[in-house]
């Protein structure tokens, strides 16, 4: 479905945070400054998710995020009006971008997994495109 050539999940989405580890585990470590070039606003994790549940099914119109495994695995499918792409995550050590204006969708959560979600924007549900058929008509 749609030109995969011309789509902005094209571009690099992935974010690999560093991680440092010794006899007394693991630390991940996300820095805004080097990672990312937005303020984070906001923080807010999605966790004991039910058996076929599918979590987001909306887009934001400005808010930006990054989604992150931080227990378990789930996927991320993503949708630009065009090009449906899947992401399947399942450790701390690794992101992945959501721009504005992109569809988003978390299925398939493991047992433990929660999701930890940072915003570059405050709540604000004026900023959520909730109906599919609403947002291919903003996306054209």
């Amino acid at each position: 479905m749609g030109n995969q050539k011309d789509s902005p999940l094209n571009s690099n989405l992935l974010i690999d945070f560093p991680e440092v580890g010794d006899g007394r585990g693991i630390l991940t470590v996300i820095d805004q400054q080097d990672q990312f070039d937005w303020s984070i606003k906001r923080l807010f994790f999605i966790r004991d998710v039910s058996d076929g549940v599918t979590r987001g099914q909306h887009a934001h119109k400005s808010l930006q995020q990054i989604i992150i495994a931080a227990a378990g695995s789930f996927r991320v499918k993503l949708f630009d009006g065009k090009v449906w792409k899947t992401f399947a995550l399942s450790t701390p050590s690794r992101g992945i971008r959501i721009p504005k204006m992109i569809w988003v969708e978390l299925t398939d959560f493991s047992d433990g997994a929660a999701a930890l979600v940072i915003a570059d924007r405050p709540y604000d549900e004026n900023d959520y495109i909730r109906d599919l058929v609403t947002y291919l008509d903003m996306v054209g």
